[in-house]
C-alpha cells in the first residue's frame, strides 16, 4: 500500500516538473534552440528538467542523468567564443551565440569537401544538405551573358577567400560575411 501510495506521488511529481518545464519552454521563439540564460536563470535543481524536456521534444528521447549533467557543464561555463560539441548517440549538440543547439548528426564524410563539382548553372546542384542554384534578375547577380553554354566549378572554402557583395563599395572576407550573418562556425566548410 506505502508502494503505491508513492507511486501516486511520483507521477504526480513528475507531471508538475513537466508542466513546469512545458511553460518555461513555451515562451522560446524558436522551438529547436534553447537559451542557455533560461538554464541559468533557473533554479539549479531545474535545469536538468528543463534540458532533458528540450531534448527530448526535439527528438533525443533516451538520455542519462550523466550525460545531461555534462551537457550543462559544458554549455553553461563555456566562454561566449567557445562552440562545445557534445555527442549523443547520432546527435550533435552545441553551443552557439547563447543558445544550445540540438541536431542529427550529419552523415557527411570529410572526402565531399575536399573535390571540386562542376556545375552548368543552368541546372540545380543538389547536395546531402542542399541545394545550389543561380537566379537571374535585372538589378543584381551574375549576368545572363555569364551563365550561356558555361560549367562553374564548385569548390569549398579552404580559408582566406573574399567576396564583392553587390551592395558594397568593396569585397569582405568571407569569413566575416559568415559571422555577420550568424553562420555557425561548423557549418561554414560546407560552403
Amino acid at each position: 500500500n506505502r508502494l503505491l501510495a508513492l507511486s501516486k506521488i511520483q507521477d504526480s511529481v513528475v507531471r508538475v516538473i513537466d508542466q513546469t518545464t512545458d511553460n518555461l519552454l513555451s515562451d522560446l521563439k524558436n522551438k529547436e534552440q534553447l537559451n542557455i540564460s533560461l538554464l541559468i536563470e533557473s533554479p539549479s535543481d531545474l535545469r536538468t528538467f528543463i534540458l532533458k524536456r528540450f531534448l527530448s521534444k526535439n527528438g533525443l528521447k533516451k538520455i542519462r542523468q550523466t550525460k545531461l549533467l555534462e551537457i550543462l557543464r559544458q554549455v553553461i561555463t563555456a566562454g561566449e567564443e567557445s562552440n562545445p560539441l557534445i555527442l549523443v548517440d547520432d546527435w550533435e549538440i552545441r553551443r552557439f551565440q547563447g543558445q544550445v543547439l540540438l541536431r542529427k548528426k550529419p552523415n557527411i564524410t570529410s572526402e565531399v569537401f575536399e573535390c571540386d563539382l562542376s556545375w552548368n548553372p543552368k541546372n540545380i546542384l543538389r547536395l546531402p544538405w542542399g541545394e545550389l542554384k543561380i537566379q537571374t534578375g535585372k538589378t543584381a547577380g551574375i549576368s545572363n551573358t555569364l551563365l550561356t553554354n558555361c560549367n562553374f566549378t564548385v569548390s569549398f572554402r579552404k580559408g582566406g577567400e573574399r567576396f564583392h557583395p553587390h551592395d558594397r563599395g568593396h569585397s569582405t572576407s568571407v569569413k566575416k560575411l559568415f559571422q555577420e550573418w550568424k553562420c555557425p562556425p561548423w557549418e561554414r566548410s560546407k560552403i
